[in-house]
């Protein structure tokens, strides 16, 4: 059972595969508010991203198994089996790119502001 189904249904597109939907579904899923939430056996089951990084998160098909629940990994891989190469990227390639992207907004920002002195009837 589904809550906000105006919002699944936002997210879904006819003739997509799961593992398209995987990737394009979060993005059209990126602004809504709140999580989706699923009952299992009349209990509600705790929010569980299953995938990231194109990776199965181990922990939690751990967890849902406990629950007697069967989540078929097709061919993607465990993270657990690529441990250092999702420490690279969490640790050191997100926070540079998080750094590059703050930069380039600040330094257009000075531009833009710099802009403004120069030319008054700039923006407006």
């Amino acid at each position: 059972m589904f809550w906000r189904t105006k919002d699944m249904a936002h997210t879904l597109k006819s003739g997509e595969n799961i593992w398209a939907f995987e990737i394009a579904g979060s993005v059209r899923s990126q602004g809504l508010y709140g999580k989706f939430l699923t009952v299992f056996k009349d209990l509600p089951a705790d929010y569980l991203n299953m995938v990231q990084q194109g990776y199965v998160n181990s922990d939690n098909l751990k967890k849902i198994q406990e629950m007697g629940i069967t989540y078929k990994r097709a061919k993607l891989d465990l993270d657990s089996e690529h441990r250092i190469k999702l420490y690279i990227y969490y640790q050191v390639l997100a926070p540079i790119k998080e750094f590059v992207k703050s930069s380039i907004q600040w330094t257009k920002s000075q531009c833009i502001a710099f802009v403004r002195k120069a030319i008054p009837s700039f923006g407006s």
